[in-house]
């Protein structure tokens, strides 16, 4: 949640630092995204997280892809597990969770009902128009890939986004590396809308930096690169990932051996998978004894 608020704050001074450069070059009204909209979607950026972050998605990702080549598998081995990112996009569209809660338990859940009545109030109470909020445009900020970039969207989702820049200054706070120590007044300050020239095509209203601002962003990308070999590589943090990996491992496929012989497994794994996606980190571990006792 902090790291959610740091984009925030972030994606706040940026547009400040553009507003006041509008008449030297920033031109920032090109971008096509309201000022609330990238707020919003720096809050709500990281809501497709799923228990563990990263390593569960990819343990469960891993088990998909071990089940045997059969019809019966052939939708769950389609859909397997969304990247947070898409899986935050669908949730603020009234997908993912919501449908399924809709056809597991049969509750009477709107589409886009969730975020919609929200976004609806803030819209009533909204002064301006650039304070108000629309729904498809948070999706595309946060899920870039199912929609076109646009302009300034990249601050949410892109090569420099807010996302790395605050998780590069928290990570090295609470860790006690040096790396993240940046230059961070000057990169905002080098944020702004222009034209690029790529593969001989004049591409309009893209993010863009001033071309003094290159030591600032490359002692960035510098610090994230050994950040990473530092803290996410470190020898504890991967052996304990392994171990993790190895005990969803196990656990699933005995579970998966003991049942794949039912008429129901397609729908049972389905199940699992959809309450995968409501579980917080406690909820998993506690998860994984419930499936270790059905298949001693």
């Amino acid at each position: 949640f902090e790291h959610s608020l740091g984009a925030y704050k972030l994606v706040c001074d940026i547009i400040d630092s553009m507003k006041k450069r509008k008449n030297r070059g920033s031109n920032y009204d090109s971008y096509g995204f309201r000022d609330a909209e990238l707020k919003v979607g720096a809050l709500l950026h990281d809501i497709g997280h799923y228990s563990l972050s990263h390593i569960g998605e990819h343990c469960f990702n891993d088990f998909i892809n071990s089940l045997p080549v059969d019809v019966g598998f052939d939708e769950i081995k389609k859909v397997k597990i969304p990247k947070h990112n898409e899986r935050a996009a669908s949730m603020i569209l009234g997908r993912d969770v919501f449908l399924n809660l809709k056809k597991y338990y049969d509750l009477d859940i709107t589409l886009t009902l969730p975020f919609w009545k929200l976004f609806s109030i803030i819209n009533k109470n909204a002064d301006n128009k650039n304070e108000k909020i629309r729904i498809l445009k948070i999706a595309k900020l946060i899920n870039p890939e199912k929609y076109s970039k646009i302009g300034v969207g990249n601050l949410i989702n892109g090569p420099l986004d807010v996302d790395k820049l605050d998780y590069i200054l928290r990570e090295s706070y609470f860790t006690g590396t040096p790396f993240g120590v940046i230059d961070l007044h000057r990169i905002i300050k080098g944020y702004m809308i222009g034209n690029i020239i790529k593969e001989g095509k004049l591409i309009k209203n893209q993010l863009v930096f001033n071309k003094r601002m290159l030591p600032s962003i490359l002692q960035m990308y510098m610090g994230r690169q050994f950040n990473y070999l530092t803290i996410s590589y470190h020898k504890t943090v991967r052996i304990a990932e392994t171990m993790l990996k190895s005990i969803v491992d196990v656990v699933m496929k005995e579970f998966f051996n003991k049942f794949q012989n039912r008429d129901d497994i397609v729908e049972i794994l389905k199940k699992i998978f959809f309450h995968f996606k409501l579980m917080e980190d406690r909820d998993f571990f506690h998860f994984l004894e419930i499936i270790c006792q059905l298949s001693p």
